[in-house]
C-alpha cells in the first residue's frame, strides 16, 4: 500500500488539489467549500467524488485550507472527513496560514492575500504569530479586488472619471445608481460584486488614471497594513491571490518606492503548499 497526502485549498467556487506520492504530485479540481455557507457533510461528497476508492484508502494525511474555517468549527470538519478517512492524520486550516505555508515554506515571513479582500500575517516558519485585522470590506480590506472596485464606482458615479474610461464603463456596465447601491446594500456577496471590477480595471489598466488608482491602493495597503508588522525591516514580503499577480509590476513599483524586500507573488498558494507538505 502505497502512502498518499491530500493537500486542498479551498475557494468557494472550486478547491484546488495536490494528491503526493512519493515525488509524484498529481493536480485535481473539486467544487468549492465555504463553511460560513455549507455544511461540513458536504465535504465527504466532494472529497467522495474527486477521488478513487484505491487512492482514498491509501491516503495517510490530508491537510486542508481554507475561507472560514475558524477554530471553533475545526473538530466538526476533520470529524466529518475521518468518517470516509480512518486512520488519517486530518488537518483543517484557515486560508491564511495556507498562504503563509504556500509563500514562506518554512522561513519567516510577512504573507499578504490580496484577492477580493485582502488579509496578512507574520509568519515564523511554523505558524502565524501576530495579525493585523483585515475588518472587511466596509472598514478594511485595503488593496483589495472590493477596494478596487468601490474606487472605481465613486469615481463614476461622482463625475471623476476620465472621459473615455468614463464611456467604456458606461459600455460595459449597468450604470443605474439605485440597482448598484441595492446590489452592495441588499443583495448577497457585495465584495464578490465589487470585485468584479477589478477586471475592468485590469483591461485599461495602461490609462494613466488606472495606474495611479491601483498604486495609490497597494500604497494605502502596505502603508497600513505592512508598515504595521515591525519585522518588515528585517524580512521579505510575500503576496499571494489574483489582484497581487496581476497587478504585481505596479505592486512591486509600491514596494520599492516605500522600501519594502517584496519576495514572492503567485496566484494561489498550492504549488507552494505541495511542497510544504512533501517535504515536511
Amino acid at each position: 500500500m502505497g502512502q498518499v497526502k491530500l493537500i486542498v485549498d479551498f475557494g468557494s467556487t472550486s478547491g484546488d488539489w495536490r494528491l503526493i506520492e512519493g515525488e509524484q504530485i498529481t493536480q485535481k479540481i473539486s467544487k468549492g467549500f465555504n463553511p460560513f455557507h455549507q455544511d461540513p457533510n458536504e465535504l465527504s461528497e466532494i472529497i467522495n467524488s474527486t477521488f478513487t476508492e484505491s487512492e482514498l484508502s491509501d491516503t495517510t494525511e490530508l491537510h486542508l485550507y481554507g475561507a472560514g474555517i475558524l477554530p471553533e468549527i475545526k473538530d466538526k470538519i476533520i470529524e466529518q472527513i475521518s468518517s470516509i478517512l480512518p486512520g488519517s492524520t486530518i488537518e483543517a486550516h484557515s486560508d491564511l496560514l495556507g498562504a503563509a505555508r504556500g509563500l514562506c515554506d518554512n522561513r519567516p515571513g510577512i504573507a499578504c492575500i490580496l484577492g477580493t479582500g485582502s488579509n496578512s500575517c507574520y509568519y515564523d516558519g511554523r505558524e502565524i504569530v501576530t495579525q493585523v485585522p483585515s475588518l472587511g470590506y466596509v472598514l478594511g480590506d485595503e488593496g483589495s479586488g472590493a477596494a478596487m472596485g468601490k474606487k472605481l464606482l465613486k469615481d463614476y458615479f461622482r463625475g471623476k472619471l476620465p472621459q473615455n474610461l468614463n464611456e467604456r464603463f458606461e459600455r460595459r456596465f449597468d450604470h443605474n445608481m439605485e440597482q448598484v447601491l441595492s446590489k452592495i446594500y441588499k443583495e448577497p456577496a457585495p465584495s464578490a460584486y465589487l470585485g468584479g471590477f477589478s477586471r475592468f480595471v485590469l483591461q485599461n489598466i495602461k490609462e494613466p488614471y488606472m495606474a495611479r488608482m491601483v498604486y495609490d491602493l497597494f500604497r494605502q495597503f502596505i502603508e497600513e497594513i505592512v508598515l504595521s508588522y515591525p519585522e518588515h525591516r528585517s524580512t521579505q514580503v510575500h503576496f499571494v491571490g489574483s489582484i497581487a499577480f496581476y497587478f504585481s509590476n505596479l505592486l512591486r513599483r509600491v514596494g520599492n518606492d516605500l522600501g519594502i524586500r517584496i519576495g514572492t507573488i503567485m496566484e494561489t498558494p498550492i504549488a507552494g503548499l505541495a511542497l510544504y507538505h512533501r517535504n515536511n
